[in-house]
C-alpha cells in the first residue's frame, strides 16, 4: 500500500552551526543591504535596531530574537544605544556535504559570485512556516539567551563530540522559536507553557547564586510538596537536580573557555575552590581540572 501522506521538511532536520559569536558593536552603526545564504539567529542583548525587508521596517528591542532567512534581502541599523550586543548564529536547517565550504555572506543579491549563488541554502522553514516573523518577541528571553551562549561556547571551544551538542542545541533553540510562534499564531491569548517554567527561568537567569527550595517557594507563592511534585512532572527531575546540572554545564563551559579553577569558583559563588571541587567530582565523577581547556599542540 503507499502511503500518500506528505512527509513535513522539518522531520529532516539536522543543523550544521556555521559561526557562533558574542559580538558588541558601538554605535553608530548599520548593515548594509544584504542577502544571507544560509539562516542566521539574532539574540538582541543591548540596543535597538531595526530590520529593514523589502516589504517593511521591523523594530527589535533587548529580549527579541530576529531571524533571518536564506535569499532574503534586508539591512540593520542601530538606532538606540550605546552598543548593538548581538549574540547570534549562522547554520544551515540541514547539514549538506558542502556546508563547511559556504561563507558568511555580506553582499547584496546583484553582487553575489555564481559560486556563491550555488551555495544558497533552501528556505526549508519558508515552506512550513510563510508567516514566521523576523522579529520575535520572546516570552523567555532568559532560556533562549543561555541557550544561545551554550552553543556559542560550545563552538568555540570544540569540546569531545562537539558536533552532536551544537546539533542538539541547536534543534532545541528553533523548537522554542518555532513553537512559540506557533501558539501565538493559533491563538495570541493562549499563556505559553506551564507555571514551571517560570521557575526554570528563573534558575536559569540565576544559576550563579545560591538557590534553594525555601527561595523559590518564597519567590514563587508555592508550597515545597506542590513545586517538587509539578516540576518533576514538568522536567522529568527535581528542582535541585535542574540547579545542579545547569551549574555544571556553565562550570564546564567556562572551564573549556579558558577560564580557571578559582575564577569559576569565584563566578559561581562557590565558598571556596575546595567546596567547588568537591561538587564538580559529587555531580560530573571528575575534579573541574577535566575540563580545562587543552593547550595547542
Amino acid at each position: 500500500m503507499k502511503n500518500n501522506v506528505t512527509p513535513n521538511p522539518l522531520s529532516n532536520i539536522s543543523p550544521y552551526i556555521r559561526r557562533a559569536s558574542y559580538s558588541v558593536i558601538p554605535a553608530p552603526w548599520h548593515l548594509s543591504q544584504r542577502v544571507l545564504l544560509d539562516y542566521e539567529i539574532i539574540y538582541v542583548k543591548e540596543g535597538e535596531v531595526t530590520v529593514t525587508l523589502d516589504d517593511g521596517a521591523f523594530p527589535a528591542k533587548p529580549g527579541d530574537a530576529i531571524f533571518l532567512r536564506p535569499n532574503q534581502r534586508h539591512s540593520i541599523r542601530l538606532i538606540k544605544g550605546d552598543n548593538f550586543v548581538q549574540p547570534h548564529i549562522h547554520l544551515d536547517l540541514v547539514q549538506q556535504e558542502d556546508s563547511p565550504m559556504v561563507p558568511v555572506s555580506f553582499e547584496d543579491k546583484d553582487e553575489l559570485t555564481p559560486q556563491e549563488r550555488q551555495h544558497m541554502r533552501p528556505d526549508i522553514l519558508g515552506e512550513v512556516m510563510p508567516e514566521l516573523p523576523t522579529v520575535i518577541t520572546l516570552n523567555n528571553p532568559q532560556v533562549f539567551e543561555m541557550l544561545l551562549y551554550e552553543i556559542i561556547n560550545i563552538w568555540c571551544s570544540r569540546p569531545s563530540q562537539y558536533e552532536l551538542l551544537l546539533k542538539y542545541k541547536a534543534i532545541r533553540l528553533l523548537a522554542m522559536l518555532l513553537l512559540q510562534v506557533n501558539r501565538e499564531q493559533e491563538d495570541p491569548a493562549l499563556p505559553l507553557g506551564n507555571d514551571m517554567l517560570g521557575v526554570q527561568t528563573y534558575i536559569l537567569a540565576n544559576y550563579q547564586k545560591p538557590i534553594s527550595i525555601d527561595l523559590l517557594c518564597r519567590t514563587f507563592a508555592i508550597s515545597k510538596s506542590s513545586l517538587s511534585a509539578r516540576f518533576k512532572k514538568a522536567f522529568g527531575l527535581s528542582v535541585i537536580e535542574f540547579y545542579n546540572q545547569v551549574r555544571v554545564q556553565k562550570a564546564k563551559d567556562l572551564l573549556a573557555c579558558g577560564r580557571s579553577i578559582t575564577e569559576v569558583s569565584e563566578l559561581l559563588n562557590f565558598s571556596s575552590v575546595y567546596a567547588f571541587s568537591r561538587f564538580m567530582k559529587t555531580h560530573t565523577g571528575s575534579p573541574p581540572s577535566a575540563f580545562l581547556r587543552q593547550p595547542a599542540q
